[in-house]
């Protein structure tokens, strides 16, 4: 900054007014960087545990054309990368190169030609830089297809490997950390660090302090497809598939403090691949486009955040409406098991779930103690959430017609605050119509029950000043009909 402005105060010898030096000043170029690599390529072998030997090769990462650029001006510097190919092969399994890809960047489904697997930006600007506007960074991430595939059995073998290869460096974390006292301590530290931020947030309602940057990002994934399958003997079988369509997000976060975060997401669905799974009831879940009363443009799922900042009137530090698309869903035993069955025979999930047991074991009461020291903050978010209902199919058979449904409607929940004396109080009301219990049988249809509820709660805080903050649960009041 020192040297910035000595370089800004020499240009007062320049011809033209002050702002013609400083456009000129903020176009002179400081660095023009550029770096690509054409193609790149890394192997896993595994040579067991003495070793030695050629050893059996596992997974091959390639990537190509990845470019980075950067420019820096006077006063802004812009950064720019992109990564047009990426791919993981599987090199342990034998059944052909339809199998033979865990990681890609192209999806068929989608409809989409050929494009960048991802392309990133950020961009700074110098608060004295005439192109600074009401931004001083700006971010962009745009994902355009991606490609995974889960073959249970060679992510065990890769997993294996790589535990193999690290474990004497393992057994020194794990030795170094048994060893050491003076945990306790630490996590009273930390505890103790989370009450006192809590106790200045609360301090610090109110009168939030002036932001000195303006953030903005953007991002963007336009497909992605998740598929499980197993070898089974000599042949692989699908199990299930994930198609995500058309997720975006942004944030801004200008200098007056005010936090604004909004997402949408086009299409979701989950597939069953099973052979028994026929064409109609293939689809175990979707959400229906289009069925959201609020928010979305359309999409299945919308999310919105806004933290008000510095001068804005409001009766919430900040507000979160949630919007969700109509769920239609197929309980079909079969391919539930099938999923279950999926993931217990993998030692992935076996050995991954039983060391992150252990480790959440120790920490329960530590985390607890944590989330209470947090909560004592009265941070008030308005809520707004909405779904447009559920519809649960219970098919006979995979090709029947006969079943069971149950139909959930609209459901709502919001809250309100007001403040009675000394205490503020919120209020969360959620309210479900009409759900009914529907079987389909030869063609006709019947009512098996029919319903519907309230349900109504309440939350108190002490708002005495000097008192410590205080919470006080009023019982939950429902009511069925």
């Amino acid at each position: 900054d020192t040297m910035r402005r000595r370089e800004i105060g020499m240009l007062r010898g320049l011809a033209g007014d002050k702002a013609a030096r400083l456009r000129r000043y903020a176009d002179w170029e400081r660095v023009d960087y550029e770096l690509s690599v054409g193609e790149g390529r890394a192997r896993l072998v595994d040579k067991g545990p003495a070793g030695t030997g050629e050893g059996t090769p596992l997974l091959e990462a390639s990537l190509q054309r990845y470019s980075i650029s950067a420019r820096v001006r006077s006063l802004d510097a812009t950064v720019e990368t992109e990564l047009v190919k990426m791919q993981v092969l599987d090199l342990a399994q034998e059944h052909g190169q339809t199998w033979g890809r865990l990681l890609g960047n192209h999806v068929g489904s989608s409809g989409r030609g050929e494009e960048a697997l991802a392309k990133a930006c950020l961009r700074v600007w110098n608060s004295k830089s005439p192109d600074r506007g009401e931004v001083d960074v700006e971010m962009s991430l745009e994902v355009g297809q991606l490609y995974v595939g889960v073959n249970l059995q060679t992510l065990a073998k890769a997993q294996s490997c790589i535990a193999i290869s690290l474990e004497q460096g393992l057994q020194g974390l794990v030795q170094r950390g048994a060893s050491e006292a003076g945990g306790g301590a630490e996590a009273e530290a930390v505890v103790a660090q989370v009450k006192a931020a809590a106790r200045g947030w609360e301090m610090a309602a109110g009168k939030p302090s002036q932001r000195t940057l303006a953030l903005k990002f953007a991002g963007a994934v336009h497909a992605v497809d998740v598929a499980l399958y197993t070898e089974g003997g000599e042949s692989v079988l699908d199990v299930a598939r994930v198609e995500l369509r058309g997720y975006k997000m942004s944030n801004a976060e200008t200098r007056r403090g005010r936090i604004e975060v909004e997402a949408t997401l086009a299409s979701l669905q989950l597939l069953d691949m099973t052979p028994q799974a026929g064409d109609k009831y293939n689809q175990a879940v979707c959400l229906v486009p289009g069925s959201m009363k609020e928010g979305g443009g359309g999409g299945v799922a919308w999310c919105k955040y806004v933290h008000f900042g510095r001068g804005e009137s409001a009766a919430t530090e900040g507000s979160l409406a949630v919007s969700l698309a109509k769920v239609k869903a197929v309980a079909a035993p079969r391919f539930i098991a099938e999923v279950v069955l999926f993931v217990q025979r993998s030692a992935v999930f076996r050995s991954n779930f039983a060391a992150l047991s252990k480790v959440l074991s120790g920490t329960a009461r530590f985390r607890q103690r944590l989330d209470a020291a947090a909560l004592t903050y009265a941070y008030r978010l308005a809520l707004s959430l909405r779904t447009a209902g559920l519809e649960l199919l219970c098919p006979e058979a995979a090709g029947s017609d006969n079943c069971v449904v149950l139909a959930v409607p609209e459901v709502e929940c919001s809250n309100a605050f007001s403040e009675e004396g000394a205490r503020r109080v919120e209020k969360i009301a959620a309210k479900l119509d009409s759900v009914t219990l529907i079987s389909r049988i030869a063609g006709e249809e019947q009512e098996l029950m029919k319903l519907s509820a309230e349900c109504h709660a309440a939350r108190q805080q002490q708002l005495a000043e000097g008192a410590e903050a205080e919470e006080e649960g009023a019982p939950a009041v429902v009511s069925v009909g």
